[in-house]
């Protein structure tokens, strides 16, 4: 077979005989992809294009189920696209497209942790943001802007309208109780799921205590803002809602397949859909090549982010702000410092020394991480290197989310 050479990488192929199918792989310096054709009978690729076309030959009218793996190791394959073959010789463009909001990261070695010794100097700190150590991390995309209330209300109500989340009041702290969005996926031991504080329709504003802008009401719009919150981030999001919100955006989109299991909320690492960045990746993002203290540079003025400044003069700014509205880092991030802090997809470990590769962290202590601080956050919870520990069942006034995927191959 011969080697194909694109401008900025290389790729080659191999062939390896499955029984159900044929394997093939593409390499992009470190970062590998191997793909599958799935079908019975059996099939056979005979090409993986330069620009993302799989070829293979089946029967005709056979059920051909394409499945992706990182790592042969692992053996981790999860279904990438399922097609219908009608006829012998059979393609598929690999490349699913992007959305617009999405920015490239293009991977690479990064020192994480707290490069400027804050942690190690702070008075009465767990000392999480070190040792510092070195990350290697495959390209992928993370979105450009935090989830606004208005692409909140959207995914939601089409999940409600087909059955996939429910409202229920919680008064397991007595009183009235409050309202919330719950999975209807998920009936396990520790159903229901709580996706999403709402508020009581026509509550006042400053009666809430940790409820989002998103309240509901049924019909066509089941989930309506309040008035001039729509482009506002979205928050009082759980870490496990935060994994709906991206399997149900996989679904609407229909050309993905969702990355979270709903019922034990273990991520495929080959699955193409929709997901939270890794700590590794947000980290990765927010710095966008530099060592400075905050994604926004080096130091922190209200210029650069919504934060929490001097209680007597800042008041006002103790409220989120429309996703987009300071200037971006040097990947074209918005909003990295401050405004929400971010649910991101590990849960929070003590760091250790060795080097790391695509670096996933979950484990069974139910504490996630939220990273780059809010309106509500002092400079020094800004921070970078900051990991905020919060539990997954908990919802907070002043965090959201911001969407990430894998680069196809």
């Amino acid at each position: 077979m011969n080697h194909s050479q694109g401008s900025w990488f290389k790729r080659y192929f191999s062939i390896l005989s499955l029984g159900l199918g044929i394997l093939g792989s593409a390499n992009a310096e470190n970062y590998k992809t191997f793909f599958r054709v799935l079908s019975s009978p059996s099939s056979h690729v005979t090409n993986l294009g330069l620009e993302g076309t799989l070829t293979w030959n089946c029967p005709s009218n056979t059920e051909c189920r394409i499945q992706r793996a990182r790592s042969l190791e692992r053996g981790n394959w999860a279904d990438y696209k399922i097609v219908n073959s009608s006829n012998q010789v059979n393609s598929t463009q690999l490349r699913i497209p992007i959305p617009e909001s999405m920015v490239y990261i293009p991977g690479g070695t990064f020192l994480m942790g707290d490069l400027h010794e804050d942690d190690l100097t702070a008075t009465n700190r767990v000392v999480y943001e070190t040792p510092i150590h070195s990350v290697t991390l495959s390209p992928f995309y993370i979105d450009k802007y935090e989830v606004s209330n208005e692409k909140m209300s959207a995914v939601l109500a089409w999940a409600f309208k087909n059955g996939k989340v429910g409202i229920m009041r919680d008064t397991s702290y007595g009183g009235t109780g409050s309202m919330g969005v719950y999975s209807m996926e998920n009936w396990g031991p520790e159903a229901p799921i709580k996706l999403l504080e709402i508020e009581d329709s026509g509550e006042p504003e400053d009666t809430r205590v940790c409820r989002s802008d998103l309240s509901f009401t049924g019909g066509e719009n089941p989930f309506p803002i309040r008035a001039g919150k729509e482009k506002k981030a979205c928050v009082s999001i759980t870490y496990r809602g935060a994994m709906f919100y991206c399997n149900f955006l996989t679904d609407i989109e229909g050309l993905r397949t969702r990355v979270y299991n709903p019922l034990t909320f273990e991520a495929s690492t080959s699955a193409s859909g929709y997901r939270l960045p890794t700590e590794a990746e947000w980290e990765f993002a927010a710095r966008a090549g530099t060592t400075n203290r905050y994604a926004c540079g080096q130091t922190i003025d209200y210029s650069k982010a919504n934060y929490y400044g001097n209680p007597l003069t800042q008041m006002e700014r103790v409220k989120t702000t429309p996703v987009g509205s300071f200037p971006p880092n040097e990947f074209g991030l918005f909003d990295m410092t401050g405004n929400v802090a971010e649910w991101v997809q590990d849960n929070r470990v003590v760091y250790g020394k060795e080097e790391l590769v695509d670096p996933e962290i979950i484990s069974s202590n139910k504490m996630g991480v939220a990273r780059g601080g809010s309106c509500k956050s002092v400079p020094y919870y800004c921070r970078t290197s900051y990991r905020q520990g919060v539990s997954q069942y908990e919802t907070r006034i002043d965090i959201g989310i911001r969407v990430a995927c894998s680069k196809d191959f």
